[in-house]
Order: structure tokens, then C-alpha cells, then sequence
């Protein structure tokens, strides 16, 4: 049996993003990228909605992602990820797979 791991950012008082989506008080520090590179040397499937998906599609392709979360970014990059969205057609990040449409139905089945 797989096991599915949750990784999120919450405040204490259960927020995970303030006014107009600002996340500019989350900060990624040596905790998280030690987490992070650890989870990334397994057999990992990486789940996103859609706007968590761009957002990380964003960032972790970058030179400056490679350079300031070496092992991370790596992990990011090579991991297979699924988003679902009903709008986004062709990934550009790399071993991306779309799940559009009756999402449940999809995973289920």
C-alpha cells in the first residue's frame, strides 16, 4: 500500500494564504528543504489543483529554484505529478499528467 503524505503551509489560526492569495509570510527555510529532499528520494507521485500546480510550475524549473533548493528542485522536476484541472491542456512542466472532468470518477476507477 502507498502512502499519501500531506505537505502544507498553515497559520495557526488555520489560514494558508492571506488577502488577494498573498503566501508572502510563508518561507521555505532549512526545515522544509531538509523534508522536502528527503520525501523527493522516493517513488514519488506529486497531486496539484491547478493553481497550486503553475505556481510550482514557476519555480521549481528555475535556475534560481536549482540553485538556492539543489536536491528539492531536482526532486520537483523529476517526480511524476498529476494536476487536476479542467483547463490546462498541454503541461510544460515535465512528467505532468492532466486529470480533467469527473475527477473522482477518474481516481476510482
Amino acid at each position: 500500500m502507498r502512502t499519501l503524505t500531506v505537505f502544507n503551509f498553515i497559520t495557526l489560526n488555520g489560514f494558508y494564504k492571506g488577502d488577494d492569495n498573498d503566501i508572502s509570510w510563508h518561507r521555505h527555510g532549512e526545515e522544509e528543504a531538509q523534508y522536502s529532499a528527503k520525501a523527493m528520494k522516493k517513488d514519488t507521485i506529486l497531486l496539484f489543483g491547478r493553481v497550486t500546480y503553475e505556481m510550482m510550475a514557476s519555480w521549481w524549473p528555475s535556475p534560481m529554484a536549482a540553485e538556492a533548493y539543489p536536491e528539492v528542485a531536482k526532486g520537483m522536476n523529476n517526480a511524476e505529478k498529476i494536476v487536476f484541472s479542467n483547463t490546462i491542456e498541454d503541461p510544460k512542466w515535465m512528467n505532468t499528467k492532466v486529470i480533467s472532468g469527473d475527477i473522482i470518477e477518474k481516481i476510482i476507477s
